[in-house]
């Protein structure tokens, strides 16, 4: 069914690094969005660096982007598994459903690392090479983003293992509304700006929301987890 699992032993005994072996699945079946999100991630840093609108507009595109590709990756993922029935295959082996529900997890938060890294790193670049180190994305703005996308992680995780039939329904919904976004913002954009909501969220301390956000996002995504370790171990197949 196109997975391999190396859970054994020369002896055939179950091997004591499972957890590893699971997240090494998730990233093979993964690949080839691991792949595209890096190079897209590239792109985008390039196009923020490369903005001559206000240093927000260039704000705008890192966070949209690694936005768009965390859940890109989810729906993927999802995707993914449901095709080739993975639930089905690892509950017929002897692996904790607790280590199942880890590797997902463990996974997600290693390639939102990678999405955000691969944004800093070459938007930093980029900057560097075109001269407009001011364009480039701020460690704050990788927390706060980070931080946002790990809330996203944690609230759609518990409803995949719950029901992954439905949340393709939600997936196909909320892409066309990530897909439309662009247009919205871009014909709307003034009208956001100019905003008392907006100009009241400027004035904030991003700073210290920042680091609120990202630190409520941590144990939000911790308590996810258990959530989810709940769900799965009561579910029947």
């Amino acid at each position: 069914m196109g997975i391999s699992l190396n859970l054994y032993n020369k002896k055939g005994i179950l091997r004591g690094d499972t957890l590893k072996n699971l997240i090494v699945k998730e990233f093979k079946l993964f690949k080839i969005m691991v792949l595209f999100s890096m190079i897209l991630g590239l792109i985008f840093a390039y196009l923020g660096v490369t903005q001559t609108e206000a240093y927000i507009v260039s704000q705008i595109i890192y966070t949209y982007i690694i936005i768009f590709l965390v859940y890109l990756g989810l729906m993927f993922m999802s995707y993914k598994e449901s095709r080739v029935k993975s639930d089905i295959i690892f509950n017929s082996l002897p692996v904790k459903r607790s280590d199942i529900v880890k590797s997902k997890y463990i996974s997600f938060l290693l390639y939102l690392l990678l999405v955000v890294g691969v944004v800093y790193i070459g938007s930093n670049v980029f900057s560097i090479i075109n001269g407009t180190l001011g364009k480039a994305i701020r460690i704050i703005d990788v927390l706060l983003v980070a931080g946002l996308c790990l809330l996203f992680i944690s609230i759609y995780l518990p409803f995949e293992f719950y029901n992954i039939g439905k949340l393709q329904v939600f997936n196909t919904i909320f892409y066309f509304l990530i897909i439309l976004l662009p247009n919205i913002i871009k014909k709307y954009g003034n009208k956001i700006v100019s905003s008392s909501i907006f100009k009241m969220i400027i004035k904030l301390d991003f700073n210290s929301v920042a680091i609120i956000l990202l630190g409520f996002s941590i144990v939000f995504f911790l308590i996810s987890l258990y959530v989810s370790i709940a769900i799965y171990e009561r579910k029947e197949f």
